[in-house]
């Protein structure tokens, strides 16, 4: 049992127009998996990589504090601030050369080099007391080793999640956070016992574990891009979503590190005491951890450069208004820490998935690593910058906030534009595929089959199609393939009124079979040609049987339709079960049974004969007159299939013996438009002819073969036997209500 909304891939076919193709990313081709142990673990491999990467770039508000009062308390803050502002610079700037080689080679060879130089970095910083030595050992190796631990991990999310990346990321960026929390605890207790050097080897030594962890679980799951280069690739840049996707992140990078860096600082001049200015960076972190992941879950759901545009927004309103206002209120500066902590969160976690949402799949690692060497600039220079802004005010920080203040809200206005206008995404709509739906033995979009057996409906082609197709052209429509995520084992009535998950491995549905079809007419909208021709008038019962069985057909539906029973695309949807039955037969063949083609009744309701709507206006019924898209688009297929009867694979015949009857259910959703609570409505068959029937069963026609084009198109005839025409039913009459 399954459901019938599937995730398609797109792939461009020779000779049809491109906006024939349906608006589905390529990416979903590759068939992401999205959860499963292999996949997580390579979350947990990439959490591992940067507890150290950037637990270390959430403890720079500790470091700075405590060197600009003890080994370096002879330096201006400006001067301090470019040790910190290299280490965000390189950990940004080398993945201009450690995202290729992660595209081309894989994640093992620049983790390894990034595990080994972060602990060297660590241990040459513990022994580092002057300028020099800790700019050159933490700022450009710990930088350097830095980024090549969180390239990669971030890299490496995008080949295991598509749907759920926002989430999957920012799970594996609470790590910055913990680390965050972890790493200054061991400062603030540590380095008063034992020395700040010793506090600083035991952090060596905890990233040494983790380190460990992350060569051990990270791995792609796409073969290696050959074609990835190694140095910034600025050609990238001619994309404008990514273009200014880049500078967005540009400008939230150089936004983010200010507060992370002055806020131990800022307390300190306030007057509070060293312990709580340190815990500042702590209760900053604390909030970090769930903002790195709830944003991302967020985001997968209402979208990702949505959900930057509000951190971003509300980052810049802590910032103005409660930490410009706090002044020595130790209250309002825990809470800011708090609240900016968790609001800035997916400045780390989302940036990379906001890139990843703009670039294949194979390039993750190169575009990442480009927009971060672009990025890098605003991290190096962020830092100093306000740090020279906050002793241009007389050691104030009254500038410095209002500086980073109007930085985020830079950012939020450079993520809007990077969005661009509002509009459906096809990957959000894509992604409510994973949400669990309740299976309902009457929702159209959940199927069974068994085993040998085939299933098939039909669906109207997009108005897109017709809007682009000439008369006289020949085109083939391709299916390109599919996957269905809601599934399970058992049928639909074991299932019914239960929510069904998405299920992994997904089952995939291969491309590649197609239709051809010309045009023969194309004519304009109802609304371009004026009042149409008077509908047919129904087909009533013939007044004799001409040598052929007799049928009738009822239809059953409920006395009302309630506004809020729609389609999973929105319309409205009255259901109705139609009974097709075999009344009458000739004397002498009333013992054997009828097989006839379904087609006029699955066939589209049409203003000329089978099912049509009708609607109640001023006391008068009228004919609901459908769209352009099914009453004035006249199309054929080019060609026809041979189609055996006998074995019906398609379950495109029925057979009936005399009193017999067979039963389908149909939906109405096509109504006219602005209709209200109180409209009424008539529903019926305006009776049709079949296209083809016979006598005896059809598992008595092994030999017999039809060529079908949607109708029986050969024979011509029906084979000599009299046609059969199924005369118009009953009403069946409904009420819009609530």
């Amino acid at each position: 049992m399954l459901s019938t909304e599937a995730s398609e891939p797109n792939e461009q076919k020779p000779g049809i127009p491109p906006s024939l193709q349906l608006p589905i990313s390529p990416e979903e081709c590759t068939g992401y998996p999205e959860g499963g142990w292999k996949a997580w673990s390579v979350v947990f491999g990439a959490w591992c990589a940067m507890i150290p990467s950037m637990g270390l770039l959430n403890t720079l508000g500790v470091l700075h504090a405590w060197i600009s009062t003890h080994q370096l308390r002879d330096y201006s803050e400006s001067s301090i601030g470019w040790i910190f502002g290299a280490y965000g610079f390189f950990l940004y700037f080398a993945g201009a050369q450690a995202g290729p080689i992660f595209d081309a080679y894989g994640p093992k060879y620049i983790v390894i080099s990034g595990s080994v130089g972060i602990v060297a970095s660590l241990v040459c910083f513990s022994f580092s007391t002057e300028y020099y030595q800790i700019f050159l050992s933490f700022g450009v190796l710990g930088g350097l080793s830095a980024c090549m631990l969180f390239t990669p991990a971030i890299s490496a999310i995008g080949h295991w999640f598509n749907v759920r990346r926002g989430y999957a990321t920012g799970v594996a960026c609470t790590a910055g956070g913990i680390g965050g929390v972890l790493f200054p605890l061991i400062i603030l207790f540590a380095a008063p016992r034992i020395g700040f050097p010793w506090a600083i080897r035991i952090i060596a030594l905890v990233s040494a574990v983790v380190c460990t962890v992350a060569c051990i679980l990270l791995k792609t799951r796409l073969p290696g891009n050959s074609k990835a280069g190694t140095s910034i690739d600025f050609r990238a840049l001619k994309d404008p979503k990514y273009a200014s996707t880049t500078v967005a992140v540009f400008l939230v990078e150089f936004a983010v590190f200010i507060p992370i860096t002055y806020i131990a600082s800022y307390a300190v001049h306030r007057g509070v005491g060293d312990t709580i200015s340190y815990l500042l960076i702590v209760f900053l972190n604390l909030g970090a951890i769930p903002g790195r992941f709830l944003p991302g879950l967020i985001a997968d759901k209402i979208g990702r450069f949505n959900v930057m545009v509000l951190t971003s927004v509300i980052c810049a309103i802590l910032t103005l208004a409660l930490w410009l206002k706090a002044g020595d209120n130790l209250a309002a500066i825990i809470c800011y820490a708090v609240f900016f902590g968790f609001w800035s969160g997916a400045a780390i976690s989302l940036t990379p998935v906001c890139i990843s949402q703009v670039c294949a799949t194979e390039d993750i690692g190169k575009r990442t690593g480009t927009t971060f060497t672009i990025s890098s600039i605003g991290t190096l220079t962020g830092i100093p910058i306000a740090g020279a802004i906050q002793q241009r005010y007389g050691q104030g920080y009254g500038g410095l906030i209002v500086f980073g203040g109007v930085l985020y809200l830079a950012a939020a206005i450079a993520f809007a534009l990077a969005r661009g206008p509002v509009q459906v995404d096809p990957e959000q709509l894509r992604a409510k595929l994973l949400n669990p739906r309740e299976v309902s033995t009457s929702d159209p979009c959940f199927k069974q089959l068994d085993l040998g057996v085939s299933v098939s409906w039909e669906t109207a082609l997009p108005s897109i199609y017709f809007d682009s197709f000439l008369p006289g052209q020949f085109y083939e429509i391709f299916w390109v393939g599919a996957q269905i995520h809601l599934w399970d084992w058992g049928t639909l009535a074991e299932h019914s009124n239960r929510k069904l998950s998405p299920k992994s491995p997904t089952v995939v549905l291969p491309g590649r079979p197609y239709k051809s079809l010309s045009i023969t007419d194309v004519e304009s909208d109802i609304d371009d040609v004026g009042p149409l021709s008077p509908s047919p008038e129904p087909i009533f019962a013939p007044a004799g049987m001409s040598g052929g069985p007799v049928f009738s057909l009822s239809i059953v539906g409920p006395a009302t339709l309630s506004t809020k029973d729609r389609t999973p695309a929105g319309r409205l949807r009255y259901p109705v079960t139609v009974t097709l039955s075999y009344d009458a037969a000739p004397n002498a063949l009333d013992g054997k049974p009828v097989t006839l083609h379904t087609f006029i009744f699955k066939d589209i309701d049409c203003r000329q004969d089978g099912f049509r709507l009708y609607f109640e206006r001023n006391y008068q019924w009228s004919p609901h007159e459908l769209g352009g898209l099914f009453t004035h688009h006249k199309y054929r297929f080019s060609t026809s299939v041979p189609v055996n009867v006998g074995r019906n694979d398609q379950n495109e015949f029925v057979a009936l013996m005399l009193g017999e009857s067979w039963s389908f259910a149909r939906e109405v959703s096509d109504f006219p438009k602005n209709v209200a609570p109180g409209d009424k409505f008539r529903y019926r068959f305006k009776g049709a002819s079949l296209d083809w029937w016979d006598w005896g069963h059809y598992r008595g026609h092994e030999d017999t073969v039809v060529w079908i084009d949607a109708k029986v198109r050969n024979p011509t005839d029906n084979g000599g036997r009299p046609e059969l025409t199924v005369p118009a039913n009953n009403w069946v009459e409904y009420t819009l209500v609530e």
